[in-house]
């Protein structure tokens, strides 16, 4: 807990995921490319989730994140069996994006359920589902991504059951379904999108 994780350009391709998930954070850590997105990608060709993040104050930087068949990025305590909520993560300058129908029907790019965290400078694109999916997630910033290209169902920033969040200064393009939904929200602030 509390390393910084400096990733080399190159690919990192799983072959074999226990449970599904290609990449599993279970510590306080920053991972971080040294060169950005378009130098390192971690690929999860064939898995259900490519990067899930259980822990508080996580920090993934710079890296492109492709291929899964269900979540490009699933932040939540799933060790929490009475449903907890994460705090302090920061999804930055990441490019996301999942695998195509038939095998990533109904993909989302980042699944989110937090408090006091971040999401900014992202790119969620080519996804079945959902772009950026926020539920029971309270006083975060989700601001200056871009989304585009969600399939038939997928609204690009769906935000669910939660409160006093920022949503502000993305860009939104190609969606199958709403730009932001906000369904059982209050006290948000959306605005310059």
């Amino acid at each position: 807990p509390g390393d910084v994780i400096l990733l080399n350009d190159g690919a990192y391709t799983v072959t074999s995921a226990p449970g599904g998930v290609a990449f599993d954070i279970q510590k306080s850590l920053t991972i971080r490319s040294l060169n950005g997105a378009s130098h390192v990608t971690l690929s999860a060709t064939g898995w259900y989730i490519a990067v899930r993040i259980g822990a508080n104050t996580v920090t993934v930087d710079g890296i492109t994140i492709s291929g899964a068949n269900g979540f490009g990025v699933y932040v939540a305590d799933w060790t929490n069996s009475h449903g907890g909520v994460l705090s302090g993560v920061v999804l930055r300058n990441l490019a996301v994006s999942t695998a195509a129908p038939p095998a990533g029907a109904s993909g989302q790019g980042i699944s989110f359920v937090a408090t006091n965290s971040v999401i900014e400078l992202c790119t969620v694109s080519n996804t079945d589902g959902h772009a950026i999916a926020i539920g029971n997630s309270t006083w975060n910033l989700i601001i200056n991504n871009t989304v585009q290209n969600t399939g038939g169902g997928g609204i690009g920033i769906p935000v669910l059951l939660s409160d006093h969040n920022v949503i502000a200064g993305n860009t939104i393009t190609n969606t199958g379904a709403d730009g932001i939904l906000l369904d059982s929200s209050q006290y948000n602030y959306v605005g310059f999108n």
